[in-house]
């Protein structure tokens, strides 16, 4: 989670903490090399206490096991429900032969997928994902159609890119051919 407790964090800033204090409390030797080996013994035992720490932690998770919670590369899923005015443009889109052009990772075509809510993303079938990695990825229409960013909307075959809101969608069906 992104705020939870990291047990390593807390775990290395408690060491610190403590080689802090120690390095505090102890007098110097006033010999550069006596100071060097106390220095150089404390590095290994910081050292060998992370990888026992680490290796206590098992390995760190693949890509895809990160991913694990969103599902196999596909975005978020949808919390907002569709008001009657974004299902009534979704129609609209539909009729036109809109599509929205996005890929799974995207800030901004989440935020899209949100204003028109659940129900007109799903009745719309205008999504196309365009992430090569994405759950069923379709780059090579969205390079055909020159598509240079996230999300960009396509009706009558004119490009409009950037997230929209209800009204500049509206605006949008109203200026394309």
């Amino acid at each position: 989670a992104a705020q939870a407790a990291c047990g390593l964090c807390l775990l290395s800033a408690g060491l610190s903490a403590a080689v802090l204090a120690l390095a505090w409390r102890l007098p110097s030797t006033r010999r550069t090399d006596e100071d060097a080996v106390l220095a150089g013994c404390g590095a290994a035992l910081a050292a060998a206490a992370a990888a026992a720490i680490f290796s206590a932690q098992g390995s760190l998770p693949t890509p895809e096991e990160e991913m694990a919670p969103f599902g196999e590369r596909s975005p978020a899923p949808i919390a907002s429900h569709s008001s009657r005015r974004a299902l009534e443009l979704s129609e609209r889109l539909a009729a036109r032969g809109a599509k929205m052009y996005g890929a799974w990772w995207c800030s901004h075509c989440a935020g899209q997928k949100e204003t028109l809510g659940a129900e007109a993303m799903g009745e719309g079938g205008f999504y196309v994902e365009c992430s090569p990695d994405g759950a069923g990825a379709e780059n090579e229409r969205c390079v055909a159609a020159g598509v240079k960013g996230y999300p960009t909307w396509e009706v009558g075959g004119q490009l409009f890119p950037g997230e929209k809101d209800l009204s500049e969608l509206e605006e949008m069906l109203s200026s394309a051919k």
